[in-house]
């Protein structure tokens, strides 16, 4: 009898170290979006689990600001620091990590991320960067085998985010 005791405390004692040991993973998932906005990442959480889902807004901005004060410096063909965007699912696992940088004369996407229309993994350098309806488009561009691409589609907001990060600048 007490070794069937003993056998039941120490199953309750490992499925109650299981549950912690879910929960401390559920919290390092929080965790990895909040480093990547403390470390000045662009952080994109979707909400949504499809494309048009995320088109439509079901998605969650952080830092947006990086991403407007990058289109005034192309604008004015000042270089910038690159610029890193986090892209996050619903259950804040990280889908990928692409960054932008501006050198005064092109524009270099290393884009990790296939799930935006438009948007091949590779690295793209472009002419031009334009932040309309909420996206963030790069056009004329060249992949990296020198192949013209007419656009590319760089990241996925909110209009009204963006306004919001335009207006705060």
């Amino acid at each position: 009898m007490k070794r069937l005791f003993k056998i039941g405390l120490l199953a309750f004692a490992l499925m109650s170290t299981a549950a912690c040991s879910e929960e401390v993973g559920k919290g390092s998932e929080k965790a990895v979006e909040t480093k990547a906005i403390k470390d000045g990442h662009v952080v994109a959480v979707h909400l949504g689990n499809t494309f048009e889902e995320v088109a439509k807004g079901r998605v969650q901005l952080h830092n947006l600001d990086k991403l407007v004060q990058l289109e005034k410096k192309v604008e004015a063909k000042e270089q910038t620091e690159p610029v890193t965007i986090t892209i996050l699912n619903n259950k804040k696992e990280e889908l990928a990590k692409n960054t932008l940088n501006y050198d005064g004369k092109v524009i270099t996407f290393n884009n990790n991320y296939d799930g935006y229309r438009g948007s091949a993994k590779g690295t793209f350098t472009c002419e031009y960067m334009m932040i309309r309806g909420g996206a963030v488009y790069l056009e004329s561009c060249k992949d990296q085998e020198e192949k013209e691409v007419t656009t590319v589609l760089a990241f996925m907001g909110t209009q009204k985010a963006f306004r919001e990060a335009e207006a705060a600048n």
